[in-house]
């Protein structure tokens, strides 16, 4: 199971789940249902087609909630990593966090923003973490 959904605007006022067919259901093999709190669509590979980038933010399961006082501080669980997407065309998207590097960096992701910070003239992503 996913905690995200991935929607198609109709263009009459409904909208679809296209979730499964994008190819972006599947479970992480390592760290299970990831839950995406934030995302950006930019071209990070030149071919005039946006891909998904998806913040993801910490690793929670509800059969294992942990005793918390007053609430559970996110420092109690730990981190997941974020989700890079490149577009295949027709709707349909692969994961490509290993080998772009992202899969790397775990953390408690709260947002993305996308700009070219270092001036190369590609884009880049920066990610706010929560308590990190």
């Amino acid at each position: 199971m996913h905690h995200y959904t991935l929607c198609h605007n109709d263009g009459n006022g409904t909208f679809t789940d296209v979730t499964a067919q994008a190819g972006l259901s599947a479970q992480d093999a390592e760290y299970g249902a990831l839950s995406a709190v934030g995302g950006a669509w930019l071209d990070y590979n030149g071919d005039d087609k946006l891909n998904l980038f998806l913040v993801n933010f910490l690793r929670w399961d509800p059969d294992h909630e942990p005793q918390c006082p007053d609430y559970c501080h996110p420092g109690y669980y730990k981190g997941s990593p974020n989700r890079l997407y490149r577009n295949d065309g027709h709707g349909h998207f692969t994961d490509v966090s290993a080998e772009a590097g992202v899969r790397a960096h775990v953390g408690k992701g709260m947002a993305a923003a996308v700009a070219d910070y270092d001036q190369d003239g590609r884009p880049d992503i920066l990610v706010t973490n929560d308590k990190q």
